[in-house]
């Protein structure tokens, strides 16, 4: 429970008695350390209850791994993995600025104010009586819609099955990664490397935002080649790689890694070996 001194007010999560069987979270508790990744989660909503779901220190300053530790109380690789984890489950979203918004929190919050819950009642059934009229305009516009999409069809018929070309970011979702993969030829380098491959449009717009030069983008590919034989990327058959999206808005290419050491084999000379095999045989 997390008090509000200035207002004297007390708030707390409303969890339904099914929050433990839903699919994400079981999920999470499905790694190999869930429990504490789930309690760190529910540590996160407490702290954001009083501001609505939003996780910042202030304007200046965002939460970072280390600070979300020291406030929950929390391993600091925990705080990593488990991060990560909830952004691709989308029960946390990361702003540009570095904000953490904690997306289910609002639905979830509970107050002592009883005309508080009066006041959100009134508000979703005057915001239900504002919406009937647009739901109503829009099933005509759908109408409308479906009746200009079968003329269409049918013009296409009649011209022989030719099938019109469809422009970048309109049909299906493999429709789209074709289009933008063939008409980036940059960022499609950057895709067939990266091991990852989740929302590419959301990756794409991250990449056009970036503008990178060439000696920008040179850099970014090399060293993505080698983040991807690091230890942190190789760990749990790639689990910690981040989304492609967060890898390009964060500029996760200058992270510092770790890497195995390589070992370079060591020549010995016949005579050397003979005598390392007999002092082997003895300790034997």
């Amino acid at each position: 429970m997390s008090e509000n001194n200035s207002k004297n007010r007390y708030y707390w999560l409303k969890l339904v008695d099914t929050f433990f069987q839903r699919q994400d979270i079981k999920i999470i508790e499905s790694q190999e350390n869930g429990a504490k990744y789930v309690m760190f989660y529910l540590k996160l909503l407490l702290k954001s209850i009083t501001y609505e779901g939003v996780l910042r220190i202030n304007e200046k300053l965002p939460f970072t791994d280390k600070t979300l530790a020291a406030i929950t109380d929390t391993d600091i690789d925990i705080v990593r993995s488990a991060m990560i984890l909830f952004e691709e489950l989308n029960l946390v979203d990361v702003l540009e600025d570095s904000t953490i918004f904690m997306n289910e929190l609002p639905k979830m919050i509970g107050s002592e104010s009883e005309s508080a819950e009066r006041v959100r009642r009134h508000r979703a059934k005057k915001k239900e009586q504002l919406e009937e009229p647009q739901k109503e305009q829009s099933l005509q516009c759908n109408k409308n819609v479906t009746v200009d999409i079968r003329d269409k069809n049918k013009d296409i018929r009649d011209k022989d099955n030719n099938t019109p070309h469809t422009p970048l970011g309109v049909g299906s979702v493999d429709d789209k990664k074709v289009d933008i993969l063939d008409n980036d030829v940059r960022f499609k380098a950057f895709w067939e490397i990266y091991p990852k491959h989740t929302s590419v449009e959301t990756a794409y717009q991250q990449f056009e935002k970036l503008n990178l030069d060439d000696d920008t983008y040179r850099t970014l590919i090399s060293c993505l080649k080698k983040q991807c034989n690091s230890i942190e990327w190789q760990r749990e058959q790639g689990r910690f790689i981040p989304a492609p999206s967060r890898y390009l808005r964060e500029k996760k290419w200058q992270d510092e890694l770790t890497y195995p050491v390589a070992f370079e084999p060591v020549a010995i000379d016949e005579n050397t070996e003979l005598l390392l095999d007999k002092i082997f045989k003895k300790m034997k």
